[in-house]
């Protein structure tokens, strides 16, 4: 709008400089020696404006040769790079398909022709990660620290690089710096999550949970588990020390947080009976029990008072059947403690009342034992282990990650990653998954505080 309304008014100038000369006519008289040269005044004008076009044309041809090489390099550059930029997206789709051939080749050209471009650099060391070399990889990363806009992408790549190669005091060098230039980003709080639980940092984990309810990062149901699960390694931790009363401090407050997980139940319990608070070691194992029945939390339960019977044991427990009647593992529980007081009777009617709930391998295996103290027929007691070849698996720690069944429960999985272990009915189909050094505590519970069946 701009440009039209200037081209109107040079326009309507030339139109009324061109009308004045018309209405003014004269001429005009110019000496040069003895030569005279006499025009009429719109002739002169006509010339000298003659003139200044032929003037600028001229140096519009001049300014165009001159400036002809630097044109050039400026085209040659500018198709160096968009021919780099292509290589670059086709090494990007590339390294997305997981083609280490052709990102190589991409990586290699993109170099050639864009080598001071940082993304890639980030290229080839994607190249040199999916070749393994891991190596060529760091260096890059390393060359990336000193440009500000790669800084932080090349902290992440040695930070993720170190903690894969499980030197965590390298990685918590790197994720010091990670904090230091960008602490709010979602990626370094979790990163920093998972190293400190990696190192046994549990309360800058649950410092670490928190900023991630705040920035809504997990669901509120998850944050809940992991803190409790945090407060129970601190609780495993301090027992360790023997530092009694900073566990159950530490315990207290994990099993209100999830008064149904069985490992923060055990060991809080344990810490209380051990500090002769037996009657909230009692409350903290009925609760677990309400919120989720466990066999270990029953066996742990008839062993609150080591000098009883077997019968007397039997009796007392019968609390855990009052607190969840329709629950197969209260059955099941209160089974075996009436096998080990010999009360066979009592422990074939609680075995068929399992039946009825839940017809799981455990109770057809108890059911076998129970028979076979009964003094029936081998081919009744096979009968019975047939059925429990067949029947759906009992509950157990199952990985969700990997699916994998372990027969404890542990912080991490076998994957590596933390609290992915839950208490559910595994598949039908499923290997018992176990580690030869568990990476964390188990549960805390003496050889002499279990229940055992008959063989």
């Amino acid at each position: 709008m701009v440009r039209l309304l200037l081209f109107l008014v040079a326009a309507l100038l030339i139109a009324s400089g061109a009308a004045w000369l018309a209405d003014h006519p004269g001429s005009v008289s110019i000496d040069i020696g003895n030569a005279v040269i006499e025009m009429r005044l719109g002739m002169l004008v006509l010339g000298i404006a003659a003139v200044a076009v032929v003037l600028a044309i001229l140096f519009e041809i001049y300014r165009w040769i001159t400036q002809a090489p630097r044109r050039y390099r400026g085209w040659r550059r500018r198709s160096r790079e968009l021919k780099g930029w292509q290589e670059l997206s086709m090494g990007l789709v590339a390294a997305a398909a997981g083609d280490p051939a052709g990102l190589r080749g991409h990586a290699r050209q993109a170099m050639k022709l864009i080598p001071s471009n940082p993304a890639v650099r980030v290229l080839t060391a994607q190249t040199a990660l999916l070749e393994g070399r891991e190596d060529v990889a760091e260096a890059q990363y390393k060359e990336m620290l000193d440009d500000p806009t790669t800084e932080l992408l090349a902290i992440r790549g040695l930070l993720t690089s170190a903690m894969r190669r499980q030197n965590y005091d390298e990685a918590l060098d790197y994720l010091g710096l990670a904090r230091r230039k960008h602490a709010a980003a979602p990626w370094v709080i979790q990163t920093s999550f998972d190293l400190f639980t990696r190192t046994s940092r549990w309360r800058d984990a649950i410092t670490m949970l928190e900023d991630m309810q705040r920035l809504r990062m997990l669901e509120p149901a998850l944050i809940t588990r992991r803190r409790a699960v945090l407060l129970h390694m601190l609780t495993v931790d301090a027992v360790e020390r023997d530092r009694l009363r900073e566990g159950i401090r530490e315990g207290r407050k994990a099993t209100d947080l999830q008064p149904g997980f069985a490992p923060a139940a055990l060991v809080t319990s344990e810490v209380a009976r051990r500090l002769g608070k037996t009657s909230e070691a009692r409350k903290i194992l009925e609760r677990a029990w309400g919120a989720s029945p466990h066999p270990l939390v029953a066996q742990a339960y008839a062993a609150l008072v080591p000098t009883e019977t077997p019968a007397e044991k039997l009796s007392r427990c019968q609390r855990l059947l009052d607190l969840q009647p329709n629950h197969v593992e209260a059955h099941l529980s209160l089974a075996e403690l009436a096998m080990n007081a010999h009360d066979w009777d009592r422990a074939r009617e609680l075995l068929e009342r399992a039946l009825q709930l839940e017809p799981t391998a455990r109770v057809f295996r108890l059911m076998a034992e129970v028979e076979r103290a009964a003094g029936l027929s081998g081919e009744r007691v096979q009968e019975w282990l047939t059925r429990a070849v067949d029947a759906p698996p009992d509950p157990a720690w199952v990985c969700e990650e990997t699916g994998a069944v372990l027969a404890q429960w542990q912080p991490f999985g076998p994957g590596g990653q933390f609290d992915t272990l839950r208490w559910t009915t595994p598949p039908k189909v499923s290997a018992l998954a176990g580690l030869s050094e568990p990476p964390g505590a188990m549960l805390v519970l003496s050889e002499t505080d279990r229940v055992h069946t008959p063989a």
